[in-house]
């Protein structure tokens, strides 16, 4: 049976960092639903220390990112940063400079069935979803309206 421990945001990390800093990957659980549809809470991802091939647009990244971590797709490069988007999140955008990516996503599982790589097209149909951003604004809005229509 697996064993679930919860331990320190930074505490966690820092082992992680340090694990793929000698070269292995690592295998963690999701926390949140930041990266619906794409990945869920409670999946698991594998990552692995990044290097400048990996900086490509649609990638899952791990990053720091003010006072925490994030792990979101990378949606544009310029001049040395880069903007991350939560799959589900409808606006922000987090910038950060290159030196706070941490690792990339190589893939994902739920349960024990692949659910996402990092090829070329999983990564198409990620940036795909986000300049759908519009469209799901809208369709968000309407079913707000339906929902309140009906209750």
């Amino acid at each position: 049976m697996e064993q679930v421990v919860k331990i320190n945001n930074h505490s966690f990390f820092d082992a992680v960092k340090e694990s793929l800093a000698v070269g292995n990957r690592v295998k963690f659980r999701v926390v949140g639903n930041s990266m619906r549809p794409f990945l869920r809470e409670g999946d698991q991802v594998v990552i692995q220390e990044a290097n400048q091939h990996d900086y490509q647009r649609g990638a899952i990244l791990l990053a720091h990112w003010k006072d925490g971590y994030v792990l979101h797709r990378a949606v544009r490069y310029q001049g040395g940063f880069v903007w991350l988007a939560g799959d589900n999140n409808l606006v922000q955008l987090e910038q950060i400079s290159v030196d706070q990516i941490i690792a990339v996503v190589v893939c994902a599982y739920r349960g024990e069935k692949r659910v996402l790589n990092q090829s070329f097209w999983t990564r198409l149909a990620g940036m795909l979803w986000f300049h759908a951003r519009p469209l799901r604004i809208v369709g968000a809005k309407l079913i707000r309206l339906i929902r309140k229509e009906y209750v």
